[in-house]
């Protein structure tokens, strides 16, 4: 590739994302675009892709690991994009070796394309491959090999691809099928995006200094009272460090700072929120008391929306309006009451209202109104059985932990021989040498630093040196997007495929020789009938987790086990076993360890 070529794949990106985003085509436009961390992503991604073109591998490692940390955004340079590519927010988006990808094509937040093959496999071409004008939907997994996917196609949020399109076409469901023609005209493209310009109800969101103190305060409170925490300075001090509480502290200031005139201000602080913690939240939306984040990762709440007091927001939450049929972007905005609690990976998308004291369920992709009380889960979203009011409330505010998975001393002889396990495994999975040159290769590979990281944080943690763990863990988290509480335990031969938004909380215990790929997430609750006092989640050894999958509540899975893309795991499994779906179900009981090992 030559750099003229580059340079004209550059101006074609800058043009559509100023279409996109309905900004006229001036220079001072253009140096706006600096701001854009989406279009900054695509920027780094083409340069790594020149220099890699000519054999400058140390260049390219040094630009896709610079878009990893900073943008949270993993390009392969051995992709092949044409022109008009365009990131529509970036946040969690991996595009694998080989992927090739049309022209004027749009990828939403924590979507990823293509799959890697194991070493020495014939690759014949291009993994996967996606024609002109198609749009992939938030939390999209196109994956498998040889896929095509044809052109004007749009490919639902969640939506988990693993067979070849026909052209204008629009994809939903796990896993997805075409259901119905693409009509550019009844339907809301990307290209004609437009968010809503903030009305007269934009006065009710104008708070002083004084009322954005109390917020803060307010929203601390709320988190520690979710996790179980007594209010108080040691409490305060213990939430120096975690990135959930220090986002939404940000999101206060900037939305005081816009209302107050500073607007440049607050796009540096909202630039700083998105850059650091993957949260990305509007300075005009309207927000209540009581925010909790349950993770600082990849949250997304559109400018335009307006969210009730106490409420609670999980890892990979998307608000935002459009595209969708019937939809109209000048009015259109997403409203939650009071009490709302959002699993991972859910989306609320148009003009939807969620009534109070509701609950959405993990990987929900809700497309109507919800009345109180209600609660959502699947893709589409549908509504489930009501909870009680003590079932709800227990979701919301689990309280302590008793701690059946509590944290026990690793010495650092053993945190040391678990490192090296770890990385022996890793370097057998890509079929190279556990060498001294191997490790210092980690210098530049962000999965291997994040899982090294990890064990010095749950050495730390053991020695009782909280707030040193707390900085280790907020480093995971600002530089590897990986948040993994130090209230684990991990077998030897840990691996996570990709530092791209990996979430686990307390109580969970992995076996030995396990592999995690990105945005997976394990936490226990809520789930009802739970017990907060004895939850925890148990995997056991040579366990594979798919992108997006989530795994969630009091939970045991056996040896061997296989979840698919974007699944949600609510119940025990047995040895052995391949779970899918939303909520995950039993699809096979192999016990050919060969064909686990070439899925891993």
């Amino acid at each position: 590739m030559t750099w003229r070529e580059t340079r004209r794949l550059i101006r074609e990106d800058h043009a559509r994302k100023l279409a996109s985003d309905k900004r006229p085509d001036r220079w001072t436009c253009r140096v706006a675009l600096v701001l854009s961390t989406s279009a900054m992503a695509v920027l780094i991604y083409r340069l790594a892709a020149y220099f890699y073109s000519n054999n400058l591998y140390f260049f390219t490692k040094i630009l896709s690991v610079l878009n990893i940390v900073l943008f949270n955004v993993e390009i392969s340079p051995r992709a092949q994009i044409d022109g008009g590519f365009v990131l529509g927010h970036a946040q969690g988006v991996t595009v694998h070796d080989r992927s090739k990808v049309g022209r004027n094509c749009t990828l939403m937040h924590h979507s990823s394309i293509g799959v890697k093959l194991p070493e020495g496999e014939d690759s014949g071409g291009p993994l996967a491959e996606l024609e002109d004008d198609i749009l992939v939907g938030a939390g999209a997994r196109i994956m498998g090999c040889r896929i095509r996917i044809g052109a004007g196609c749009r490919i639902g949020p969640n939506a988990v691809v693993l067979k070849s399109m026909p052209p204008g076409q629009v994809v939903l469901g796990i896993p997805a099928t075409a259901v119905r023609p693409y009509d550019p005209v009844g339907e809301q493209c990307a290209e004609s995006y437009i968010e809503r310009a903030p009305g007269k109800d934009e006065e009710i969101c104008r708070i002083g200094l004084l009322r954005t103190f109390s917020l803060i305060r307010a929203d601390v409170a709320a988190k520690a009272r979710v996790e179980g925490r007594v209010p108080g300075v040691w409490t305060w001090c213990c939430l120096a460090f975690d990135p959930a509480v220090l986002a939404v502290v940000v999101f206060r200031f900037q939305s005081w700072l816009y209302h107050l005139g500073l607007r440049p201000v607050a796009k540096v602080l909202s630039y700083l929120n998105t850059v650091l913690f993957t949260v990305e939240i509007g300075s005009t939306a309207c927000i209540g008391k009581g925010l909790v984040l349950r993770s600082a990762q990849g949250i997304l709440v559109n400018r335009c929306s307006r969210i009730g007091e106490n409420c609670i927001l999980s890892p990979r939450v998307t608000l935002f309006i459009g595209p969708r049929k019937g939809m109209n972007p000048l009015t259109d905005r997403v409203v939650l009451g009071d009490n709302v609690y959002i699993g991972t990976g859910a989306r609320v998308g148009g003009n939807i209202r969620i009534g109070n004291n509701c609950i959405l369920g993990a990987n929900t992709v809700v497309t109507f109104d919800v009345a109180e009380n209600s609660v959502m889960a699947g893709v589409p979203g549908r509504p489930l059985a009501t909870w009680t009011a003590a079932q709800q409330e227990q979701a919301r505010n689990p309280g302590p932990c008793a701690g059946l998975v509590p944290w026990s001393r690793v010495g650092f002889v053993r945190t040391i021989r678990l490192i090296r396990q770890d990385i022996g495994m890793r370097a057998k999975i890509e079929g190279k040498r556990a060498n001294a040159f191997y490790w210092l290769k980690l210098l530049l590979n962000p999965p291997g630093l994040a899982v090294i990281n990890y064990r010095l944080q749950v050495w730390l943690y053991g020695l009782r040196l909280y707030p040193f763990s707390g900085l280790l863990r907020f480093v995971n988290m600002v530089f590897f997007k990986v948040d993994i509480s130090p209230r684990t335990r991990f077998g030897g031969g840990f691996i996570l495929a990709h530092a791209n938004g990996i979430v686990i909380g307390d109580h969970v215990e992995i076996g030995e020789n396990c592999i995690l790929h990105l945005a997976s997430t394990l936490a226990t609750g809520p789930r009802r009938n739970s017990s907060p006092e004895a939850d925890r989640l148990v995997l056991g050894d040579n366990a594979l987790i798919g992108a997006g999958a989530m795994l969630i509540g009091n939970i045991v899975l056996g040896d061997n086990v296989v979840v698919g893309l974007n699944s949600v795991v609510v119940a025990d499994a047995p040895d052995n076993a391949v779970l899918v779906g939303v909520p995950a179900r039993l699809v096979a009981n192999s016990k050919q360890e060969e064909s686990l090992g070439e899925a891993r």
